[in-house]
């Protein structure tokens, strides 16, 4: 089973946006508020492309060290695994042509089928 990188670009726009966006408690229960009866707000992130660094995490510290993912989210996925962000295919080829060290793969195997 392979995880597409659009699939995952969903995935990880969901889990980023829980992290970036505050949450208010409130006191009594309303119906009108979503399951957790908090309110959040989704904002769309610039990102179209995701690749994961089949290099590992010390191949983008690397490379981030280095400069060459300016302008590139780094987060991961559910297996903690480097997924690298990208706004356009243009950023992903020329990063992936001049840092083959970082392996990138536009789709990962869950890790029991590794």
């Amino acid at each position: 089973m392979y995880v597409s990188s659009f699939d995952c670009l969903c995935k990880l726009y969901a889990l980023t946006r829980v992290t970036i966006v505050s949450l208010r408690r409130h006191k009594p229960l309303n119906a009108d508020l979503p399951e957790y009866n908090v309110d959040s707000d989704l904002e769309m992130i610039g990102y179209t492309l995701a690749r994961w660094a089949d290099g590992g995490w010390d191949a983008v510290d690397k490379a981030d060290a280095d400069g060459k993912l300016f302008g590139i989210m780094i987060v991961q996925d559910r297996w903690q695994r480097p997924v690298l962000l990208f706004r356009n295919d243009w950023k992903a080829e020329g990063v992936a042509t001049e840092e083959k060290y970082l392996e990138l793969k536009p789709w990962s195997k869950p890790p029991m089928f590794e």
